[in-house]
Parts: C-alpha cells; structure tokens; sequence
C-alpha cells in the first residue's frame, strides 16, 4: 500500500521571538504568577514574521514512517547547538515526505504565504546563549497532542 506522505517528522529549533506571550507577575502589587500553570503552554506562529529568529539549526524531535505501523504515543529529546544571542523560546513546525524527492515544509520565515502555521513554545524567561551552546529538549506526544520542554 502507497500513503501520501510516506514520512513525516517534526522539527524543533530554539527560537527568538521579541513579542512573545508574557507571562504573569506582580499586577498592581498583587502576584499573579500561579495562573501561568493555567495558560496555554504552546502558541502558533506565521510562517513569516520578520522579527522571529530561529537560534540553531533545526533538528527532528519526532520522525513519523506512514508505511510501517507507528506509535500512537512518544517521547524524544534531542539536543540543539545554539547560534548565540537571545533565545525566548522553542519553535516547531513540520517536514512532510511526499516520495519521489518531493517534500513540504513549514519552517518560520520561510513563506510570506505560508498556510500552515509553526509552534511557539516560549520559556519562562528569555536565555543569553553563546554560540555552540547545547540546549538540551524533550517532547512528548499522542495522537492529538505535543508538548516540549527545554533545560534551560
């Protein structure tokens, strides 16, 4: 049996967005910290904003082969040499294996009209990283879900 895709992965890069999601804190004296638990961890991006800057190389978190039955559920780390600067966060998006060398793929300042947007994980605070600078992730996922993490 032929599937369209044959394979697929999901690709993480650290990430500079300089208008990321704040998150909570002292509001008129009150600290309001613990509702961050409460606010969506993960976030969606357009292919192409001028100001977000990937800050490594991207890697594949998760590689998905449609020919072969798969895991509805996962666990993966891989680790990401930064390029230095400031890194907010973590960006994710998708590389699809059409066969026959054909392939799409969605990563962030890649498309003005790109349809398919990528993730943005933000970390709780930004990270000064010099260049070479490993940043280990992890990620987790099931059939409708991921989620990813990074040691910062």
């Amino acid at each position: 049996m032929i599937l369209v895709p044959a394979k697929a992965s999901v690709r993480v890069a650290l990430a500079d967005d300089p208008d990321p999601h704040r998150p909570l804190r002292m509001v008129e004296g009150f600290d309001l910290s613990l509702f961050n638990r409460h606010v969506k961890a993960g976030f969606v991006r357009r292919p192409y904003q001028p100001r977000f800057a990937l800050r490594s190389a991207p890697a594949d978190l998760f590689s998905f082969d449609f020919s072969v039955a798969a895991a509805m559920e996962g666990r993966a780390q891989c680790d990401l040499s930064a390029t230095g600067g400031t890194v907010t966060g973590l960006a994710q998006w998708m590389h699809i294996d059409l066969g026959g060398g054909a392939s799409y793929e969605n990563p962030p300042g890649s498309n003005l009209e790109g349809h398919w947007r990528a993730g943005y994980y933000p970390f709780a605070a930004p990270r000064m990283t010099s260049s070479g600078e490993i940043i280990a992730v992890g990620g987790w996922h099931d059939k409708d879900s991921i989620a990813l993490w990074a040691d910062v």
